[in-house]
């Protein structure tokens, strides 16, 4: 009995995290200018299953996902 209450408060906080994750997210993403259009955009293929980002630290990475939306 012990073990799955331990179980449900583990569960608990998990779900508890993942929403305030999303919930940053969310607020991140509110907040992001989408006026500036990055000169990649119009060469990437969309359709692809995967591409890969790579930069420097700092050059952008993070907020171009963020802009994607």
């Amino acid at each position: 009995m012990k073990k799955y209450i331990i179980f449900a408060f583990y569960f608990v906080l998990l779900c508890f995290i993942m929403e305030s994750l999303i919930t940053t997210y969310r607020n991140r993403l509110e907040q992001t200018d989408n006026d500036f259009v990055r000169y990649l955009m119009p060469d990437i293929n969309w359709n692809n299953r995967l591409f890969a980002i790579i930069g420097a630290r700092g050059t952008g990475k993070t907020t171009f996902c963020f802009r994607i939306q």
